[in-house]
Protein backbone atom coordinates (compact mmCIF):
# COMPACT_ATOMS: atom_id res chain seq x y z
CA UNK A 1 0.00 0.00 0.00
CA UNK A 2 2.69 2.86 0.76
CA UNK A 3 4.22 1.82 -2.65
CA UNK A 4 1.15 2.46 -4.57
CA UNK A 5 0.51 5.86 -2.60
CA UNK A 6 3.97 6.85 -3.09
CA UNK A 7 3.55 6.10 -7.25
CA UNK A 8 0.41 8.10 -7.41
CA UNK A 9 1.86 11.08 -5.59
CA UNK A 10 4.82 11.01 -8.00
CA UNK A 11 2.66 11.11 -10.47
CA UNK A 12 0.81 14.40 -10.11
CA UNK A 13 3.38 15.95 -9.44
CA UNK A 14 5.35 14.98 -12.30
CA UNK A 15 2.14 16.04 -14.31
CA UNK A 16 2.53 19.57 -12.92
CA UNK A 17 5.43 20.80 -14.44
CA UNK A 18 5.01 21.42 -17.53
CA UNK A 19 4.18 24.55 -19.40
CA UNK A 20 0.48 24.55 -21.05
CA UNK A 21 1.07 27.70 -22.70
CA UNK A 22 3.25 25.60 -25.93
CA UNK A 23 1.54 23.71 -27.95
CA UNK A 24 3.55 20.93 -28.27
CA UNK A 25 3.15 20.64 -24.24
CA UNK A 26 1.00 17.94 -22.72
CA UNK A 27 -1.65 18.78 -20.25
CA UNK A 28 -3.00 17.16 -17.42
CA UNK A 29 -4.51 17.82 -13.75
CA UNK A 30 -8.12 18.68 -16.09
CA UNK A 31 -10.71 20.79 -14.22
CA UNK A 32 -13.52 19.25 -13.16
CA UNK A 33 -16.77 20.81 -15.20
CA UNK A 34 -19.38 22.73 -12.92
CA UNK A 35 -21.97 20.48 -14.85
CA UNK A 36 -20.79 17.00 -14.73
CA UNK A 37 -22.79 14.26 -12.17
CA UNK A 38 -20.94 12.77 -9.58
CA UNK A 39 -20.25 9.44 -11.51
CA UNK A 40 -18.41 10.92 -14.39
CA UNK A 41 -15.66 12.37 -11.52
CA UNK A 42 -12.34 11.15 -11.34
CA UNK A 43 -12.03 7.55 -9.82
CA UNK A 44 -10.43 7.40 -6.18
CA UNK A 45 -6.53 7.70 -6.44
CA UNK A 46 -6.16 8.59 -9.89
CA UNK A 47 -2.90 9.39 -11.27
CA UNK A 48 -1.30 10.76 -14.10
CA UNK A 49 1.60 10.66 -16.35
CA UNK A 50 3.36 11.26 -19.44
CA UNK A 51 5.65 8.87 -21.56
CA UNK A 52 7.52 10.09 -24.29
CA UNK A 53 8.48 7.74 -27.74
CA UNK A 54 11.85 9.30 -29.37
CA UNK A 55 11.45 13.06 -30.36
CA UNK A 56 7.34 12.55 -30.35
CA UNK A 57 5.42 14.70 -28.78
CA UNK A 58 4.62 13.26 -24.92
CA UNK A 59 1.22 11.25 -24.69
CA UNK A 60 -0.46 11.25 -21.36
CA UNK A 61 -1.92 8.80 -19.04
CA UNK A 62 -3.94 7.87 -16.47
CA UNK A 63 -3.85 5.27 -13.87
CA UNK A 64 -6.18 3.69 -11.27
CA UNK A 65 -5.30 0.86 -9.16
CA UNK A 66 -7.27 -1.06 -6.32
CA UNK A 67 -6.26 -1.02 -2.45
CA UNK A 68 -5.61 -4.85 -2.95
CA UNK A 69 -3.84 -6.89 -5.50
CA UNK A 70 -5.42 -6.70 -8.94
CA UNK A 71 -7.22 -9.13 -10.32
CA UNK A 72 -6.05 -8.20 -13.93
CA UNK A 73 -4.85 -5.06 -15.36
CA UNK A 74 -7.01 -3.19 -17.98
CA UNK A 75 -4.92 -0.78 -20.29
CA UNK A 76 -7.96 1.39 -22.06
CA UNK A 77 -7.32 2.90 -25.43
CA UNK A 78 -9.67 5.49 -26.08
CA UNK A 79 -11.62 6.55 -29.81
CA UNK A 80 -10.69 9.54 -32.08
CA UNK A 81 -11.61 12.49 -30.07
CA UNK A 82 -12.27 10.81 -26.47
CA UNK A 83 -10.25 11.88 -23.92
CA UNK A 84 -9.20 9.57 -20.52
CA UNK A 85 -11.77 11.67 -19.00
CA UNK A 86 -14.24 10.33 -20.89
CA UNK A 87 -13.59 6.67 -19.16
CA UNK A 88 -14.00 7.74 -15.71
CA UNK A 89 -16.71 6.26 -15.14
CA UNK A 90 -15.75 3.04 -16.31
CA UNK A 91 -12.50 2.94 -14.98
CA UNK A 92 -14.16 3.54 -11.37
CA UNK A 93 -16.57 0.45 -12.16
CA UNK A 94 -13.63 -1.67 -13.13
CA UNK A 95 -11.11 -0.89 -10.10
CA UNK A 96 -14.37 -1.58 -7.98
CA UNK A 97 -13.96 -5.46 -9.26
CA UNK A 98 -10.35 -5.11 -8.31
CA UNK A 99 -8.97 -4.64 -11.93
CA UNK A 100 -5.86 -1.86 -12.35
CA UNK A 101 -7.08 0.75 -15.11
CA UNK A 102 -5.20 2.57 -17.55
CA UNK A 103 -5.58 4.90 -19.89
CA UNK A 104 -3.92 6.41 -22.71
CA UNK A 105 -4.66 9.63 -24.80
CA UNK A 106 -3.90 9.40 -28.27
CA UNK A 107 -1.30 10.91 -29.59
CA UNK A 108 -2.13 14.79 -30.51
CA UNK A 109 -5.11 14.14 -28.77
CA UNK A 110 -6.61 15.84 -25.37
CA UNK A 111 -3.93 15.99 -22.86
CA UNK A 112 -1.02 14.48 -25.35
CA UNK A 113 1.65 17.19 -26.24
CA UNK A 114 0.27 18.41 -29.97
CA UNK A 115 2.87 18.75 -32.56
CA UNK A 116 1.14 21.64 -35.00
CA UNK A 117 -0.93 24.55 -35.01
CA UNK A 118 -4.54 25.05 -34.06
CA UNK A 119 -3.73 23.15 -30.82
CA UNK A 120 -8.04 21.87 -31.79
CA UNK A 121 -6.75 20.16 -34.69
CA UNK A 122 -5.81 16.45 -34.65
CA UNK A 123 -2.42 16.39 -36.88
CA UNK A 124 -0.09 13.46 -37.21
CA UNK A 125 1.30 12.06 -40.55
CA UNK A 126 1.90 7.88 -39.46
CA UNK A 127 0.10 6.36 -36.61
CA UNK A 128 3.35 4.79 -35.91
CA UNK A 129 4.82 6.62 -32.76
CA UNK A 130 0.79 5.43 -31.47
CA UNK A 131 1.78 2.00 -30.86
CA UNK A 132 5.02 2.85 -30.07
CA UNK A 133 3.75 4.26 -27.10
CA UNK A 134 1.21 1.58 -26.65
CA UNK A 135 3.95 -0.68 -26.44
CA UNK A 136 6.35 1.02 -24.32
CA UNK A 137 3.58 1.84 -21.72
CA UNK A 138 2.96 -1.52 -21.19
CA UNK A 139 6.38 -2.66 -21.65
CA UNK A 140 8.12 0.17 -19.53
CA UNK A 141 5.95 1.81 -17.23
CA UNK A 142 3.18 -0.61 -16.52
CA UNK A 143 5.80 -3.85 -16.23
CA UNK A 144 3.03 -6.94 -16.02
CA UNK A 145 4.82 -9.05 -13.02
CA UNK A 146 3.61 -12.37 -14.56
CA UNK A 147 0.81 -13.36 -12.45
CA UNK A 148 -1.62 -10.68 -13.10
CA UNK A 149 -3.58 -10.95 -16.48
CA UNK A 150 -2.56 -8.05 -19.01
CA UNK A 151 -5.51 -6.81 -21.06
CA UNK A 152 -5.85 -4.53 -24.33
CA UNK A 153 -9.07 -2.72 -24.18
CA UNK A 154 -9.70 -0.33 -27.52
CA UNK A 155 -12.42 1.63 -28.19
CA UNK A 156 -13.52 2.80 -32.45
CA UNK A 157 -10.26 3.90 -34.12
CA UNK A 158 -8.97 2.45 -30.59
CA UNK A 159 -9.60 -0.59 -31.32
CA UNK A 160 -7.67 -1.02 -34.48
CA UNK A 161 -4.65 0.58 -32.27
CA UNK A 162 -5.13 -2.06 -29.98
CA UNK A 163 -5.22 -4.64 -32.78
CA UNK A 164 -2.36 -3.63 -34.79
CA UNK A 165 -0.07 -3.36 -31.60
CA UNK A 166 -0.45 -7.09 -30.84
CA UNK A 167 -0.02 -7.73 -34.68
CA UNK A 168 3.45 -6.39 -34.40
CA UNK A 169 4.43 -7.77 -31.31
CA UNK A 170 2.95 -6.67 -27.96
CA UNK A 171 1.89 -9.90 -25.96
CA UNK A 172 -1.41 -9.51 -24.07
CA UNK A 173 -3.70 -12.04 -22.40
CA UNK A 174 -6.53 -11.08 -23.60
CA UNK A 175 -7.59 -8.47 -26.68
CA UNK A 176 -10.83 -6.62 -26.90
CA UNK A 177 -11.95 -4.58 -29.77
CA UNK A 178 -15.55 -2.65 -29.05
CA UNK A 179 -17.10 -1.08 -32.41
CA UNK A 180 -13.51 -1.54 -34.36
CA UNK A 181 -15.63 -0.46 -37.32
CA UNK A 182 -16.87 2.52 -37.15
CA UNK A 183 -17.10 5.87 -39.42
CA UNK A 184 -14.03 8.55 -39.38
CA UNK A 185 -14.16 11.21 -37.54
CA UNK A 186 -15.57 14.18 -39.44
CA UNK A 187 -12.40 16.54 -40.99
CA UNK A 188 -11.05 19.62 -38.55
CA UNK A 189 -13.21 22.90 -37.72
CA UNK A 190 -12.41 24.95 -35.06
CA UNK A 191 -13.61 23.72 -31.97
CA UNK A 192 -17.04 25.95 -30.19
CA UNK A 193 -18.79 25.28 -27.19
CA UNK A 194 -22.13 24.62 -29.59
CA UNK A 195 -20.18 22.07 -31.48
CA UNK A 196 -22.18 18.76 -31.63
CA UNK A 197 -21.67 16.25 -28.96
CA UNK A 198 -21.62 12.28 -29.32
CA UNK A 199 -25.48 12.36 -28.51
CA UNK A 200 -26.46 15.00 -30.67
CA UNK A 201 -23.95 12.93 -33.53
CA UNK A 202 -26.07 9.91 -32.97
CA UNK A 203 -23.21 8.17 -31.06
CA UNK A 204 -25.33 7.10 -28.05
CA UNK A 205 -28.67 7.10 -27.35
CA UNK A 206 -27.71 8.58 -23.43
CA UNK A 207 -27.59 12.35 -23.54
CA UNK A 208 -25.49 12.27 -20.40
CA UNK A 209 -23.06 10.37 -21.42
CA UNK A 210 -22.80 11.60 -24.76
CA UNK A 211 -21.88 14.88 -23.46
CA UNK A 212 -19.33 14.04 -21.10
CA UNK A 213 -16.31 14.49 -23.73
CA UNK A 214 -18.08 18.30 -24.66
CA UNK A 215 -18.10 19.56 -20.86
CA UNK A 216 -14.64 18.13 -19.98
CA UNK A 217 -13.32 20.02 -23.48
CA UNK A 218 -15.56 23.44 -22.59
CA UNK A 219 -13.92 23.47 -18.90
CA UNK A 220 -10.12 22.43 -20.00
CA UNK A 221 -8.91 24.31 -23.53
CA UNK A 222 -6.00 22.35 -23.36
CA UNK A 223 -8.17 18.88 -24.21
CA UNK A 224 -10.12 20.28 -27.05
CA UNK A 225 -10.02 18.68 -30.35
CA UNK A 226 -12.55 19.08 -33.30
CA UNK A 227 -11.52 16.98 -36.02
CA UNK A 228 -8.70 15.52 -37.53
CA UNK A 229 -6.46 16.89 -40.45
CA UNK A 230 -6.38 15.58 -44.29
CA UNK A 231 -3.02 14.05 -43.24
CA UNK A 232 -4.19 11.97 -40.03
CA UNK A 233 -7.02 11.09 -42.43
CA UNK A 234 -4.83 9.87 -45.08
CA UNK A 235 -3.08 8.15 -42.09
CA UNK A 236 -5.99 6.51 -40.53
CA UNK A 237 -7.36 5.16 -43.57
CA UNK A 238 -4.16 2.89 -43.87
CA UNK A 239 -3.75 2.45 -40.74
CA UNK A 240 -7.38 0.52 -40.34
CA UNK A 241 -6.90 -1.25 -43.99
CA UNK A 242 -3.42 -3.04 -42.68
CA UNK A 243 -4.46 -3.57 -39.33
CA UNK A 244 -7.76 -5.70 -40.45
CA UNK A 245 -5.47 -7.52 -43.47
CA UNK A 246 -2.26 -8.32 -41.24
CA UNK A 247 -4.82 -10.20 -38.13
CA UNK A 248 -5.50 -13.68 -40.21
CA UNK A 249 -3.60 -16.56 -37.91
CA UNK A 250 -3.29 -13.58 -34.89
CA UNK A 251 -3.19 -15.89 -31.68
CA UNK A 252 -4.40 -14.13 -29.16
CA UNK A 253 -7.85 -14.75 -27.36
CA UNK A 254 -10.11 -11.86 -28.59
CA UNK A 255 -13.70 -10.21 -27.76
CA UNK A 256 -15.12 -8.42 -30.76
CA UNK A 257 -17.74 -6.05 -29.19
CA UNK A 258 -20.48 -4.64 -31.70
CA UNK A 259 -23.40 -2.16 -32.09
CA UNK A 260 -26.62 -4.02 -33.56
CA UNK A 261 -25.93 -6.90 -35.86
CA UNK A 262 -22.32 -8.18 -35.79
CA UNK A 263 -21.11 -5.87 -39.64
CA UNK A 264 -19.58 -8.36 -41.96
CA UNK A 265 -15.87 -6.61 -41.47
CA UNK A 266 -15.79 -7.54 -38.02
CA UNK A 267 -17.35 -10.65 -38.71
CA UNK A 268 -14.66 -11.37 -41.23
CA UNK A 269 -11.96 -10.08 -38.85
CA UNK A 270 -13.34 -12.14 -36.01
CA UNK A 271 -12.97 -15.06 -38.40
CA UNK A 272 -9.21 -14.15 -39.26
CA UNK A 273 -8.22 -14.52 -35.30
CA UNK A 274 -7.25 -18.31 -34.16
CA UNK A 275 -9.43 -18.03 -30.70
CA UNK A 276 -12.06 -14.85 -30.91
CA UNK A 277 -15.76 -14.56 -29.70
CA UNK A 278 -18.08 -11.71 -31.08
CA UNK A 279 -20.80 -10.17 -29.20
CA UNK A 280 -23.09 -8.04 -31.02
CA UNK A 281 -24.85 -5.58 -28.21
CA UNK A 282 -28.56 -5.23 -30.38
CA UNK A 283 -29.55 -1.43 -31.11
CA UNK A 284 -27.01 -0.06 -29.49
CA UNK A 285 -24.80 3.21 -31.12
CA UNK A 286 -21.40 3.05 -32.03
CA UNK A 287 -20.04 4.42 -28.23
CA UNK A 288 -20.80 1.66 -26.90
CA UNK A 289 -18.81 2.69 -23.70
CA UNK A 290 -20.78 5.88 -23.24
CA UNK A 291 -23.99 4.16 -24.56
CA UNK A 292 -27.54 4.03 -22.19
CA UNK A 293 -27.57 1.28 -19.63
CA UNK A 294 -30.22 -0.75 -21.76
CA UNK A 295 -26.86 -1.14 -24.11
CA UNK A 296 -23.63 -0.37 -21.95
CA UNK A 297 -24.58 -2.97 -19.04
CA UNK A 298 -24.10 -5.98 -21.48
CA UNK A 299 -21.09 -4.53 -23.33
CA UNK A 300 -19.71 -4.23 -19.40
CA UNK A 301 -20.71 -7.72 -18.04
CA UNK A 302 -19.54 -9.29 -21.49
CA UNK A 303 -15.99 -7.56 -20.75
CA UNK A 304 -15.80 -8.44 -17.68
CA UNK A 305 -16.65 -12.14 -18.07
CA UNK A 306 -14.05 -12.49 -20.55
CA UNK A 307 -11.25 -10.68 -17.80
CA UNK A 308 -12.75 -12.75 -15.45
CA UNK A 309 -12.29 -15.71 -17.55
CA UNK A 310 -8.46 -15.00 -18.00
CA UNK A 311 -7.77 -14.01 -14.21
CA UNK A 312 -9.40 -17.29 -13.73
CA UNK A 313 -6.96 -19.19 -15.87
CA UNK A 314 -3.71 -17.01 -14.43
CA UNK A 315 -4.15 -18.34 -11.32
CA UNK A 316 -4.74 -21.90 -12.42
CA UNK A 317 -1.62 -21.55 -15.12
CA UNK A 318 0.38 -19.34 -13.11
CA UNK A 319 3.35 -16.64 -14.26
CA UNK A 320 4.42 -17.52 -17.69
CA UNK A 321 4.80 -14.31 -20.25
CA UNK A 322 6.56 -11.73 -18.37
CA UNK A 323 9.41 -11.61 -15.49
CA UNK A 324 8.42 -9.53 -12.39
CA UNK A 325 9.26 -6.22 -12.06
CA UNK A 326 9.00 -2.75 -9.95
CA UNK A 327 6.81 -0.02 -11.58
CA UNK A 328 8.49 3.16 -12.82
CA UNK A 329 7.68 6.42 -11.51
CA UNK A 330 7.53 8.76 -14.71
CA UNK A 331 9.38 11.99 -14.04
CA UNK A 332 9.39 15.59 -15.95
CA UNK A 333 9.48 15.27 -19.90
CA UNK A 334 12.85 15.33 -21.51
CA UNK A 335 13.86 17.73 -24.30
CA UNK A 336 16.75 15.47 -25.44
CA UNK A 337 15.59 12.55 -26.44
CA UNK A 338 16.92 10.95 -29.55
CA UNK A 339 14.75 8.52 -31.99
CA UNK A 340 13.78 4.85 -30.74
CA UNK A 341 14.53 6.51 -26.56
CA UNK A 342 11.95 5.99 -24.01
CA UNK A 343 11.30 8.58 -21.37
CA UNK A 344 9.26 7.59 -18.21
CA UNK A 345 11.45 8.74 -15.22
CA UNK A 346 13.10 6.16 -12.46
CA UNK A 347 12.22 3.99 -9.71
CA UNK A 348 11.67 4.64 -6.34
CA UNK A 349 15.06 4.26 -5.50
CA UNK A 350 16.55 6.13 -8.07
CA UNK A 351 16.80 3.65 -10.18
CA UNK A 352 15.23 1.16 -13.05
Amino acid sequence: MIRRVFLTVALILSSTGCDRGDVARPFAESRTPPDLSARFFMPEAWAWGYLQVGNNPPQRYGVASTWRAPRATILILPDTGECAEAWFETATELTLRSYSVWVLDRAAECGSGRQSSPRDRIHVRSFDPDVAAVKSLLRIVIRPNGETPVILLGQGQGAMLALRAVETGLTVDGLVLSSPTGAMPPKWTPWSRSGQDLFQRGRTHDPQRGHVTQSWMTANPDLRGSGPSPEWLKAAALFVETARNSARGLDHATLILTPGPAPSQDLELCGAINTCAIVPVSGAYPALNLEADTWRKPWLDAIIRFIAGKSDAARRVGPDRFAPALPLVPGPVSEDLRPGDVQTGTGPDGGP
